[in-house]
């Protein structure tokens, strides 16, 4: 139980580091004292983060929110900008820059400035140094996730009614549930689509699919969602293992694959059994999903709907 717990520790609170030349990553401590804790009880906290640090890194949201510098019209540029910055970021797991010691208010909307606030703040952190610039990455699952939830209060800004979050949730518990992935993974997709601008329709693409998809799987704390975890040589687009917290008794595989006009999707389709027939076969995986029963889908996209195929 010890060591199990150490290797979640690592996943949801490690990874930090503040110096390109450093070796050894660090851990929030803040959020370890919070897991501590609980677990010298023998048990894990509820919340895997802790509501102090997370009203701290609800600042994401004001950093990106209207700056009163601007025009109504100018504000929203700057918010749509920032709100790209940070779907690169997800979308890519890292990003280039220079970190900014010190810059005026008047430059705090420039790239730069954006990317060194996030970093200051303690929401990405230094991967490794890349001639005169560093490149950041998301330090750790937990941040990852404050990430994801951020995507998702956007995306729901956009929603007529607010019982489709609420239906897309009743999907997810019975996901985790049963395993039965299909209803979630429809209904999510086909309530997001709409609200994607045309821009964004004409550029879709896979990594486009997994943010819809990672951002309402952030509603719930029963699977432990990684998206490009390195398995077997490759890189997985999302596997969900169980939360060590909760008795869920399934993982899933997901592969998925955008399908543009005209193209055949067997190609696609072939590429993604064999992708998954060697994710499940690798060790790290099945350590994580012992004693479940895995769900293994091929997700094709089209521009209008969206195909599961149950493997």
């Amino acid at each position: 139980k010890r060591t199990k717990a150490l290797e979640d520790m690592k996943n949801y609170y490690n990874g930090y580091l503040f110096n390109e030349d450093a070796q050894t990553r660090l851990y929030n401590p803040d959020m370890v004292l919070h897991f501590m804790k609980y677990f010298q009880n023998g048990s894990y906290p509820k919340e895997i983060i802790d509501m102090n640090v997370r009203t701290d890194y609800g600042k994401l949201s004001r950093l990106v929110a209207e700056d009163k510098r601007y025009t109504q019209k100018q504000s929203e540029k700057v918010i749509n900008e920032r709100v790209s910055r940070i779907e690169q970021i997800l979308e890519e797991e890292q990003i280039n820059t220079r970190i900014v010691q010190m810059f005026p208010l008047e430059r705090i909307g420039y790239k730069e400035s954006f990317i060194s606030l996030m970093y200051y703040m303690g929401l990405l952190t230094i991967k490794e140094k890349d001639i005169d610039e560093v490149i950041l990455k998301i330090p750790n699952l937990v941040i990852k996730r404050l990430f994801y939830e951020y995507i998702r209060e956007r995306y729901e800004d956009t929603f007529d009614d607010y019982m489709i979050t609420t239906a897309i949730k009743d999907r997810l518990r019975t996901m985790v549930k049963t395993g039965e992935a299909a209803p979630f993974i429809e209904y999510t997709y086909n309530q997001v689509l709409p609200y994607l601008s045309n821009r964004d329709l004409i550029k879709l693409e896979e990594k486009h699919l997994k943010m819809i998809l990672m951002s309402f799987l952030s509603i719930t704390q029963a699977y432990i969602p990684y998206s490009e975890l390195e398995m077997n040589k490759g890189y997985s687009d999302i596997v969900l293992v169980p939360d060590t917290r909760y008795n869920i008794k399934n993982s899933q595989i997901w592969e998925l694959k955008y399908i543009k006009d005209k193209e055949d999707p067997q190609e696609k389709i072939k590429e993604a059994k064999d992708q998954i027939k060697r994710y499940e076969q690798d060790q790290k995986f099945q350590r994580l999903a012992a004693g479940t029963t895995i769900h293994k889908h091929i997700i094709l996209a089209y521009k209008d709907r969206v195909e599961i195929l149950e493997q």
